[in-house]
Order: structure tokens, then C-alpha cells, then sequence
């Protein structure tokens, strides 16, 4: 046990039992000095703590007169004035407080996420905690701050999380957006070989319907009123620096759907060549070029 000592207005130690008793015997302390313990309310006589036992005190000589003295005992009031001046013992500070505000320190900068919920809960638990302690545990200003603090980041965290998926999700939602604008946008004559002979089966149908079902005996029979640009029989196949036109083979609509109109002169890295066929379909498919002699147009 250790034990607080004051005397005018000062005080001295802690000191262990055992010394103090070996002072007070020794005539050093007083067993009216003022003494502080854990577990005491407040301030008591030295005389008053468990375990000290005061001095025997000798008996008094008696004077000159013949009258012995009384001993010189501090009056209760004046003890009691005593102990309402000295300063009260400082009550230790609550360790769910001080853990409460390092972790809110801790989330300044580094993981806000993480230690702010920590901060949170040790804030909550240190502030129960000195209430119920009614003055024997001090800190509340710690909790207070830590719980400011890890309040602050924990909210600011959940608004970054919430902005970061808004910023993903909006930018797959575009991205969804503009493959699907892309798939809706045709591609040009230009660049797809299979569009271009698609056309050119479908202007060979339109003169077959007006000429009794016979496709023109040549594909310039189709200009200008069933194919309005020239370039739509070039075929921009292959890596060749001048493209070249179809092997025209004719024919009326009446043939089998699947037979062959005509097909590129030109074949793509794989083989393959644009195959249009009676139907009016085209599709990019190896063909072995047929015996027919081709049409340079």
C-alpha cells in the first residue's frame, strides 16, 4: 500500500507502509498529519489509515507547579480546515479515453477507415465509463476528442467510398453506352466489303424484277438507277494498293437462292472472298474462283 503524506499545505511521498510507520515512530511524521491512500474518499489523519499504528506516546512530567499538561491535540475543525485546503488527489485518467484519441490522431491521413470505427467505439465505452465512475476517473475531454475525430473521418471515408463506386459505375455505364452507339451506327460502304456486296446483290434483284426476272448481262447495267456510286463495285479487300471489282456470273432470280451472283476479285488475309448469292445475301467465305472468265468491272 502506498500512502500520501501532507503537512502545511505540502505534500509528500508515496511511501509503503512500512516506511511510514517507520517514520512516525522515528518522530518524523505525526499521527495528526494529513494521509491519502487509495480507496479513501478523501484526506484522514495518519492516525486513521489501516495498519498504521501510532506511536505510545510517554508519560507527561509534571511542571514546576505540580500540574501535569495536557498533550496538544489538533482540534477536529482545524484537521478539518486542513484537509479542505490541500488540493484533492488527481484521479487517474480513463485508458478507453486515451485509446479513443490516439486512434482518432491515428486516422488523420493514415487508414481513416480503419481506426476511425475503433476510435468511435473506445469514445462511447470511456465515456460510460467515467460516468459511472462518479469523479474517480478523469479523461471525458480525451473521449470527447477522440470521438470528434473519428467521427469526422469515419464520414468522410463513407463519402470517398460512396463518390469512387458513383465515379465506376458512371464510367461503366458510358462505356456500356458507347459500345451500344457504336453497334448502332452503320458501317460505311467504304470500309465494309460485305455492305458493298450486299448492295450490289440487292440492285441485281431490283433490275431482275423490272427485266422479267433476268439479272443485267453486265453489273454497269445497274447504273444509275439502281446503284448510284461507281465505287460500290471496287472491293476493298486484301492488301493490295488498287482494289479490284466482282467475277460477275449472271443469271435470273428464278436460280437456286444459294447459287453464286458474283464474288470479289480479291480475298482477305484468311482466303476468303465476298460471296453474293442469288438471294441477294454476301457474306466473307473461301470460294475457289470458277472457270468463267471475270468481269475487270
Amino acid at each position: 500500500m502506498e500512502i500520501h503524506i501532507a503537512r502545511d499545505g505540502r505534500q509528500f511521498g508515496p511511501f509503503p507502509q512500512a516506511e511510514v510507520q517507520r517514520m512516525l515512530d522515528a518522530g518524523e511524521l505525526r499521527a495528526t498529519d494529513l494521509a491519502w491512500t487509495e480507496g479513501l474518499p478523501d484526506w484522514v489523519p495518519l492516525a486513521g489509515i489501516p495498519g498504521i499504528v501510532p506511536p505510545i506516546s510517554l508519560p507527561l512530567r509534571p511542571s514546576a507547579s505540580g500540574a501535569v499538561p495536557p498533550p496538544i491535540v489538533p482540534a477536529p475543525y482545524a484537521i478539518a480546515a486542513s484537509v479542505r485546503a490541500l488540493p484533492a488527489m488527481a484521479p487517474p485518467t480513463s485508458g478507453l479515453a486515451i485509446a479513443s484519441l490516439i486512434l482518432g490522431v491515428v486516422s488523420i491521413g493514415m487508414l481513416p477507415l480503419v481506426t476511425s470505427i475503433p476510435a468511435v467505439i473506445c469514445g462511447h465505452l470511456a465515456r460510460g465509463e467515467i460516468k459511472r465512475a462518479e469523479g474517480r476517473l478523469a479523461g471525458d475531454g480525451l473521449a470527447v476528442a477522440g470521438l470528434i475525430t473519428g467521427y469526422f473521418w469515419l464520414a468522410l471515408s463513407v463519402l470517398m467510398v460512396v463518390f469512387f463506386a458513383v465515379v465506376l459505375l458512371g464510367g461503366l455505364a458510358f462505356s456500356t453506352r458507347l459500345s451500344n452507339l457504336s453497334n448502332l451506327v452503320p458501317t460505311s460502304p467504304e470500309t465494309d466489303p460485305v455492305d458493298r456486296g450486299r448492295q450490289v446483290g440487292t440492285a441485281c434483284r431490283a433490275y431482275a424484277t423490272d427485266h422479267k426476272g433476268a439479272f443485267p448481262e453486265q453489273l454497269d447495267k445497274l447504273f444509275p438507277k439502281y446503284l448510284k456510286d461507281h465505287s460500290v463495285l471496287i472491293n476493298p479487300l486484301g492488301d493490295t494498293s488498287r482494289h479490284k471489282g466482282y467475277v460477275y456470273l449472271g443469271g435470273r432470280d428464278t436460280d437456286p437462292k444459294d447459287k453464286v451472283l458474283c464474288y470479289s476479285m480479291d480475298s482477305d488475309q484468311q482466303g476468303r472472298r465476298v460471296v453474293v448469292r442469288v438471294d441477294g445475301s454476301a457474306r466473307l467465305e473461301p470460294l475457289s474462283p470458277p472457270v468463267e472468265a471475270p468481269d475487270p468491272r
